[in-house]
């Protein structure tokens, strides 16, 4: 098990973050998808990748 402030943790938060696109560019894709695309906040999104999971 991965601490939270375990230094590998925290390095593949940031790999993921490095990947993730600007959040603008989400305000910008649910703009253009409409009023359904903007109920899951992009958070959501960023962590539900599956290589952006710890470990």
């Amino acid at each position: 098990m991965i601490s939270l402030l375990s230094p590998g943790y925290l390095l593949s938060v940031e790999r993921c973050r490095a990947r993730a696109p600007a959040p603008d560019h989400y305000l910008r894709l649910s703009s253009l998808l409409g009023p359904s695309s903007s109920q899951s906040s992009p958070l959501v999104r960023l962590h539900s990748t599956p290589d952006c999971q710890p470990g």
